[in-house]
């Protein structure tokens, strides 16, 4: 997490360099806010520069189903499959390949796309709409792109032929707009060499790592917002004047974008300005952004985001557990920042964790913070609903359900809970029934933990 100050602890191993990624520390933050985030992301950069590789393995390491398509040969049925008249009206037959179920769709060459096929691809991009139905399976997309040629380019310079600058639009559609590093360095260039490997355990690592920002966003926000806000705004006058203008779109993305990345390991709120800042330009599709600008316009800001923060603030921002953050906003009379933590907390955790945090903590809001907003209040409330449902017939599961085997295990775990831990079993049912991934016993243990943290809010409700 961030504060502003430094972190006391190193960054985090890379996850893409588990993935057999290597040279890309510098924009991991950025893949990592774009995951989290769920929101568009292009990449642009010279041919043999892992732009494909990347996405591939983001996915496959989120065991996404991809849709992989290359523009400049795309088509608008290889999308949605082949109409055919269905009395007055049309129905699609599906293809292996169409983009209906799809959870991640890859546009490749986009750059090289046909105007009319960028047209179509605009509410693809930024509603997940395909002839006006909502792909609710949809949940990124991405894009890459080869650099178009600069304004000032020669005759004889280096380019692409047939890469074009992206349609101001449809760039405007992409929250992150990542130019791809150079070749690695050093023992990372001969990992490249060799081949580098994808560690076994690279799924979990970035699996965690994204749930790690994706939990951490409100909270940021709450401490953060008003003055990102106010960053942002001063930054669009300035980029203005120096004919950078940024859509009202824009503005908006560049205020998550850098909630997102200040969500990662980034060390400073400051730092987390300048990385989205820059990342953010949709004129780098057209290969016109003036670099210093940029600087200007972040230094000109800057003084809005460097007030100072509390030390409750600061303790949250720096805890990564969220057990332990919840407890930190729980000794904090701030009811909104108490409810972005609780809220972040149940979108980091598994299934059966969130249902254990919020089975000892719902009792403690609703004596102790009276004022707590009620979208975080009717959240817990939702989690300890579905305990109630499971009391009466959790010990009953027929021996022919599909899922007997998982449910002898619960058994087994709750025969060992004594007296005043038998409410774990309540949690293991409801989670039982939502389907979640750890064992039992790891959901016991988690869930004893919670309660001894907890346990000195619940005497004092």
């Amino acid at each position: 997490m961030l504060s502003n100050e430094p972190h006391s602890s190193p960054n985090p191993p890379s996850v893409l360099d588990a993935l057999g990624i290597l040279g890309w520390r510098s924009r991991e933050p950025i893949v990592l806010a774009a995951l989290a985030t769920e929101e568009p992301l292009l990449l642009v950069g010279p041919h043999g520069t892992a732009k494909s590789l990347l996405l591939e393995r983001l996915a496959e390491a989120m065991a996404l189903r991809l849709r992989h398509y290359n523009a400049s040969i795309l088509n608008f049925d290889d999308l949605i499959g082949f109409p055919v008249p269905d009395g007055d009206a049309v129905r699609y037959l599906r293809t292996p390949g169409d983009a209906w179920d799809a959870e991640a769709v890859f546009v490749d060459e986009l750059s090289r796309c046909r105007p009319d096929m960028q047209n179509r691809l605009l509410p693809l991009i930024h509603e997940r709409r395909l002839q006006g139905r909502r792909l609710d399976a949809l949940r990124y997309r991405w894009s890459a792109m080869n650099p178009p040629p600069p304004p000032d380019a020669e005759p004889e310079d280096e380019r692409y032929v047939g890469a074009e600058p992206l349609d101001a639009a449809l760039a405007d559609r992409f929250a992150f707009i990542l130019e791809v590093p150079g070749l690695p360095f050093g023992e990372d260039r001969l990992r490249l060499i060799r081949g580098p490997q994808v560690a076994e355990d690279a799924g979990a690592r970035l699996r965690d790592a994204v749930a790690t920002v994706r939990g951490g966003l409100r909270t940021v926000e709450q401490v953060h917002g008003e003055a990102v806000a106010r960053y942002v705004d001063v930054v669009g006058d300035v980029l203005a004047r120096a004919h950078l203008p940024l859509s009202g779109r824009r503005l908006r993305f560049l205020f998550r974008n850098i909630l997102a990345v200040a969500a990662t390991w980034v060390a400073s709120i400051e730092d987390a300005a300048m990385m989205a800042l820059t990342w953010s330009m949709p004129q780098r599709a057209s290969g016109r952004v003036d670099e210093e600008a940029l600087v200007r316009a972040h230094h000109v800001a800057l003084q809005v985001l460097q007030a100072p923060l509390s030390s409750s603030q600061r303790e949250l921002l720096r805890e990564r557990d969220p057990v332990q953050r919840v407890c930190i906003a729980l000794r904090d009379d701030d009811d909104d920042l108490l409810a972005a933590t609780l809220l972040d907390a149940r979108a980091s955790l598994g299934t059966a964790e969130r249902l254990a945090l919020s089975s000892r903590l719902f009792p403690i809001v609703v004596a102790t913070r009276p004022g707590v907003p009620a979208i975080a209040l009717e959240a817990l409330a939702e989690d300890v609903a579905k305990l109630n449902r499971v009391v009466e017939r959790s010990e009953s599961v027929s021996t022919a359900d599909r899922q007997y085997q998982r449910a002898g295990e619960i058994s087994r775990a709750i025969s060992r809970l004594e007296g005043p831990d038998r409410w774990v079993a309540e949690v293991l049912w409801a989670a039982w029934e939502e389907g979640f991934d750890l064992s039992a016993d790891a959901v016991v243990v988690f869930a004893l933990s919670t309660a001894a943290a907890l346990a000195p809010f619940r005497r004092a409700a």
